[in-house]
């Protein structure tokens, strides 16, 4: 699950006004906000089957839940079984840079707080210490110890801090010690397919595609094996394609459009 706020932005006119929704009977109504809250409080995605959306619609019968389902699956976007939502994905994206921004801002004031501190009781210590430092140096050179080998479970956590820094940077880049309780149940420092995999999929089309709407959360990646794959089948973008934003896209569409209605 998401680290998400309770709640989300909600434009009431925005919703009467769109002319795929004002004629929704309530019931289809209470199905589009049943998916749009689940996908705030699931990272965004939301698995497709007809089992799942029988539970989540709160009907008997899966085709009822079909039925329900193509009514509203004009406003979601449905690939490779997954649902998302662009606007709950575009507000994820927003709280997460805001939760950036305070976070970062608090650790400089404390960093700020922690060097003043710092230089008081460091001149201190200098001027406590001065008039024994001779007598010290050579009860100091007797104490030193050499630091112990790495442990296993220091080997786990730098090859999980690996992976972890490889990944990039996304609102699903959550919930990072959950992941590492993965890593270690599974000993995955030992799967030599995993760092390769991960930076094939960093530069494929799925990931790149919609300004990385589709990469899933890296929990999700390691429980779901996803880097047990063939590497040559994981198709990569074209030169131009890779170059491409989603205004680029959506500007593209457009003018193919026109071209289209031209010829009508």
């Amino acid at each position: 699950m998401a680290n998400n706020t309770p709640a989300f932005q909600y434009y009431p006119a925005d919703l009467i006004s769109d002319p795929d929704v004002m004629f929704w009977d309530m019931e289809t109504v209470g199905c589009y906000w049943q998916m749009i809250t689940f996908l705030w409080l699931n990272g965004g995605e939301f698995e497709f089957n007809l089992e799942n959306l029988r539970k989540l619609f709160r009907v008997k019968r899966r085709k009822k839940a079909q039925l329900l389902w193509e009514k509203i699956k004009i406003k979601f976007v449905l690939e490779n079984n997954i649902v998302i939502h662009k606007r709950v994905v575009k507000e994820m994206q927003k709280q997460e840079k805001s939760r950036l921004k305070r976070s970062n801002a608090g650790r400089k004031g404390m960093d700020s707080r922690w060097k003043k501190d710092n230089n008081v009781i460091g001149s201190l210590i200098t001027k406590n210490n001065s008039s024994t430092s001779t007598s010290t140096s050579s009860s100091t050179s007797v104490n030193k110890t050499p630091k112990p080998p790495k442990g296993a479970d220091d080997v786990v956590k730098e090859s999980f801090e690996r992976f972890w820094a490889i990944w990039p940077k996304h609102f699903r880049k959550v919930d990072k010690s959950n992941c590492l309780k993965k890593w270690q149940a599974k000993k995955l420092h030992l799967d030599k397919r995993i760092i390769p995999a991960l930076e094939k999929f960093k530069i494929s089309e799925q990931w790149i595609k919609d300004d990385g709407q589709f990469i899933p959360g890296p929990h999700k990646w390691l429980h779901r094996e996803f880097y047990i794959v063939d590497l040559e089948s994981i198709k990569l973008p074209s030169p131009p394609e890779q170059m491409k934003t989603g205004v680029d896209r959506v500007l593209e569409e457009m003018a193919q459009k026109r071209k289209m209605e031209e010829k009508i």
